[in-house]
Formats: C-alpha cells, structure tokens, sequence
C-alpha cells in the first residue's frame, strides 16, 4: 500500500463498488490492452489483498478507482466506520472476488477477440 498525493484520474474509470454497473460498459470499451490490463488489475489485487489483510479498517468504506490500464487506486479513506456508514460490511474475500471478476471478464473478452 503507497500513499501518495491525490491526482486525477482520466475517464472512462471504474469505481468500484459504487458506479460499477453503469460504467462498466463504456469503460469495458475503453480497455486497449486486455491481457495487460488483467495482469496489471491481477498483481494490484494480489497487493491490496496483503494491504486488506493487515489493515482490515481500509474495508470499512471501500472504494477504489480502477483505470484502463487496469491499476487500483484505493480512495476516501478518511470516512469512520459508525452504525450504518460502512457502506460495504463485506468480507476480504468477497471484495476481492468482486475485483477478480473484472480480470477474468477482461481475459475472457481478449479470448472471444482472438477466435
């Protein structure tokens, strides 16, 4: 986990959990590199894995912007869990399994490109 200074993030994006739905087919469209972009998310992943286990509060309101280059950018880390603020009371797991969906949805679209 690096914290670094708040920079912008060029559209299409991804935030994860929140507005994944409605943007998930413009920002799909937008990824030039399948196969770059799920290793890239792949390796993100396998590191916010580490940073969730050892820092369990980061889940507390978890929200990420992925880019089309397929790296995770953790934001809006500042905001307590209090009563009903979590808004994603989500395990580890289940976090991490939603993000790796994203891999395989971006492998599986390069497969139907090469056939």
């Amino acid at each position: 986990l690096e914290v670094t200074q708040v920079r912008y993030i060029h559209k299409p994006h991804l935030e994860y959990p929140r507005r994944c739905r409605k943007q998930i087919n413009e920002f799909n469209l937008a990824i030039q590199d399948r196969r770059g972009f799920a290793d890239t998310l792949a390796g993100d992943i396998a590191k916010l894995e580490i940073a969730l286990e050892k820092e369990p509060w980061l889940k507390n309101d978890f929200q990420v912007i992925i880019d089309t280059g397929g790296f995770v950018h953790l934001f809006d880390l500042t905001r307590p869990c209090v009563g009903s603020v979590c808004s994603n009371k989500g395990t580890v797991g289940n976090i991490l399994n939603g993000l790796r969906s994203l891999v395989l949805l971006a492998v599986s679209e390069t497969e139907n490109d090469n056939k």
